[in-house]
């Protein structure tokens, strides 16, 4: 029988499986589901109930994005030497609460090798973890959704929105919580009016949000404007996936969380050629500064020494009135020695991010690596899948 030259050949399959605890964006890491799912091969477990169902066929990989859900960590458990285990960490341990702490490192210790996207956190894990393998993929940013605005794109921007073009416009992006830096946030408004800056505040306000906390984070953010409302934009983001994503239009965002490890929010600015001022949140400024990115574009504030740069639990993330007042002083004066920034220098910002790897394709890539390594080189101690308990 003739076959041809351009017959095509047959990729094996895999079932690999990415568990998902919610079918709603709310954390970060949500965000990375639709590209892992399309671009990684995998499939989604849904949890319906309470927990996940056990697949009737046994898995080639499987994948948790939320160690610190007692679901992922129940179902890691049941999957554990029957099948090779990839778990991404988002989150510095030391932030979560209680049970949420004890699942993660749950999960983590069933993971046959451990994803992390800051060096900073590569070293703690590896510290509690020492033979599995941890690796570091930076947050990837879409770029067809992130890149530099031209100018007239901004001009355009400002007259939509009632600002003025000669005033520097700085925004916030993100929940409207105290360990997102409301208290400061709080403090800038109020402190706005004698300022030569209009501040943009965007806030998340999708149907899974707003059947949640959006009706909370609507008041909050209506308050705040409350404080000097010729100075100050809302803007409920009610389609995250889609453009047009205002931080491109931005001069400054400002970054006043109280913990992070690599927030998107900062990432999405900096791929955008907008610089940000942030509070010392997270070890992962100083790794940014290493890696080449200068001070113009991501100026921090320090936190109390308390906080230590966010490895702090969430319950007791809170700042007294005048640690607030202080941080958003601080805040304020950097924003009052704003040199304006070229679009060449926007576009030089963009390229440096994409070369250090904060791409959505790139993140991608690394995440298919590392699964394949996961399976080729796992050896099952037991074949048989242990049942959840009840």
């Amino acid at each position: 029988m003739h076959t041809s030259d351009h017959e095509l050949k047959v990729e094996p399959y895999f079932m690999k499986l990415l568990l998902l605890p919610r079918q709603y964006v709310v954390a970060g890491q949500d965000f990375l589901v639709a590209s892992m799912a399309t671009q990684c091969g995998l499939s989604l477990l849904l949890k319906p109930e309470g927990r996940y169902s056990i697949p009737s066929t046994r898995p080639d990989l499987v994948v948790s994005i939320n160690p610190q859900e007692r679901c992922d960590a129940d179902f890691l458990q049941a999957m554990f030497n029957s099948v090779p285990i990839v778990v991404h960490l988002h989150h510095q341990l030391e932030y979560l609460d209680g049970a949420k702490r004890s699942d993660a490192i749950r999960s983590l210790s069933f993971a046959s090798a451990i994803v992390v996207p800051a060096r900073f956190l590569r070293r703690k894990v590896q510290a509690l973890f020492p033979h599995i393998p941890v690796h570091v993929v930076p947050n990837g940013v879409p770029e067809r959704l992130f890149y530099p605005a031209s100018p007239e794109e901004r001009s355009a921007f400002r007259v939509q929105n009632g600002i003025s073009p000669t005033q520097l416009l700085v925004g916030i992006v993100g929940p409207m919580t105290e360990a997102k830096g409301l208290q400061v946030i709080k403090s800038i408004c109020s402190g706005i009016d004698d300022q030569d800056f209009a501040l943009f505040i965007q806030y998340p306000d999708w149907q899974a949000i707003t059947e949640d906390v959006g009706a909370s984070y609507r008041r909050v953010a209506s308050e705040l404007k409350a404080r000097s409302p010729a100075k100050i934009v809302l803007w409920p983001d009610s389609m995250p996936r889609f453009a047009p994503r205002p931080v491109r239009y931005l001069d400054v965002l400002i970054a006043p969380s109280l913990s992070e490890v690599q927030p998107l929010t900062t990432l999405e600015a900096l791929v955008s050629g907008v610089p940000i001022i942030a509070t010392r949140s997270t070890p992962f400024y100083e790794e940014l500064l290493e890696a080449g990115v200068r001070y113009r574009w991501c100026r921090t504030i320090p936190l109390p020494k308390r906080f230590k740069e966010g490895s702090k639990e969430l319950s007791r993330l809170n700042l007294t009135e005048e640690e607030a007042g202080m941080i958003a002083k601080n805040i304020i004066g950097v924003l009052g020695n704003h040199q304006p920034i070229s679009d060449r220098a926007r576009q030089t910002m963009a390229r440096k991010m994409k070369k250090l790897g904060f791409s959505e394709t790139v993140m991608c890539e690394s995440f298919r690596e590392i699964h394949a390594e996961a399976m080729a080189g796992f050896r099952p101690g037991s074949t048989e899948i242990r049942m959840l308990s009840t």
